[in-house]
Parts: C-alpha cells; structure tokens; sequence
C-alpha cells in the first residue's frame, strides 16, 4: 500500500467484516455528519474514541478500521489494522490503534506497547504517517460526560447539515460574537421569532465546524452551558 492509497483523496473506507462476523452489544452504527455516511464501531473504547474525532474541529477526516497491513517487516509477515486513520486540517496523517491493557507487551527498554509495535511504527514511517495507540480505559478515553454529549449532539448536527440555514447561522455566530449569546438558553431570547429546534441545530452545526465554543467534556450540556467563540477564521470543508 502507498502513501496515495492512504489519502483522503482516495476515500478510504473501513474494513467489510466476514459474513459471520457476530456484533456485540458493544456495537455502535451511527450517522456521521463528518463523513455523511454510517459508521460502526465495536467496542465502548472505539465508540468513544468517535465521537471524539467526529467532534473535534481539528479533524478533517477520518476512517474507522483503516488501514490494514498485510506485509514482511523484518522478515516476519505482519497483520493488522488501525482503529482509526485520522486527516487533520494542519495536513497530518496519523493512525490511532485502541488497544486493551492486557494486550500488551513490554519492548526492549521495558514499557509496554501492542505486539510488534516497533515494526507498525517502521510501516508507518515508510509511508509518511504518524502512529500513536491508546490503551482502553484510560487518558482520553475515559471522559464519559464528553461523549455522552456528543452522543446527543449529533443528530441535531446532521439535521443542520441536512437542512442549512446559512442566514440564521450567521445571525448566531454574530449573536455570538457580540456576547449576546452567553449560554444557550440566550438562543431562544436573541430570536425568538425562531423554532427552538433549529436554533439547537444552527448552534450545533457551528460547534461542529469549529465556529463556537462549548466545554463537552466540563457537565452534562444544559441550557445554562456557556457559548464562546473561536478565534480562528471559520472552517470549511
């Protein structure tokens, strides 16, 4: 596999599971509005893990299961799939592996890493990406609130994607910027002419794109949660 087959421009998609393949109650098929397709994930570590790319408004892109490698390395063959390919807008490749703690191995200098790491890491650098692994259970996958308020986010996120109304999201990102939109409840004051609903879906949208803030990972998200902006330009697509 080159470098080329890894890009987004090649719209990398995720492993076929086998006909036989059974999915536990661990599975997630869920909407992505990044991705405007179905994504599935198979394990509550994976699922996080998801919701956290999806939301995140430094990535791109990303694939689920992607890639896989199937070569000699060190003249031993080596099988294996990333759990996530992920394409920032800075333009970095990397490659994220969830891995389960009793998965691992300690290497030459004694810290523990997935077996054969250090041949994954020499294929990743052959082929201009980075690597990283994340061990279930801990750091960032850990933050339960964050994605539970994805997991509620999102589909107000695809019915805006769905459904643009670029008017009314400028008038909320303006709103916004001007500090008359503090926490959103302050949405259905600034317009009340509008349908709570869509105003949730404009909202959402515009922290999808990286337009606003909203802390996700700080409580449950509630009318009292606080709205911010970024600094940054818009992001678009």
């Amino acid at each position: 596999m080159t470098q080329d087959q890894i890009s987004v421009t090649s719209r990398p998609e995720p492993l076929k599971r086998s006909p036989g393949f059974k999915m536990s109650r661990a599975h997630h098929r869920a909407w992505s509005p990044k991705l405007k397709r179905f994504t599935n994930s198979y394990s509550p570590a994976e699922w996080t893990l998801l919701l956290q790319l999806e939301g995140g408004p430094a990535v791109r892109t990303y694939c689920e299961h992607f890639p896989s490698i199937d070569e000699f390395i060190n003249g031993k063959r080596l099988r294996f799939v990333f759990t996530f390919w992920v394409e920032y807008r800075d333009g970095r490749e990397v490659l994220i592996s969830v891995v389960k703690k009793r998965d691992l191995v300690p290497n030459l200098a004694g810290d523990m890493e997935p077996l054969r790491w250090r041949d994954i890491c020499t294929w990743c650098t052959q082929h201009g990406l980075q690597c990283r692994f994340v061990v279930e259970g801990t750091g960032e996958l850990k933050n339960s609130t964050l994605t539970i308020n994805w997991a509620q986010i999102l589909p107000y996120v695809r019915s805006g994607i769905e459904k643009p109304n670029a008017d009314l999201a400028d008038r909320v990102h303006a709103a916004v910027r001007a500090r008359e939109i503090g926490v959103i409840s302050d949405l259905s004051r600034v317009f009340p002419a509008e349908e709570p609903g869509e105003l949730n879906e404009v909202l959402f949208v515009l922290l999808h794109a990286g337009r606003i803030t909203i802390d996700l990972a700080l409580e449950a998200i509630h009318q009292n949660t606080k709205v911010g902006v970024t600094n940054e330009t818009p992001i678009t697509s």
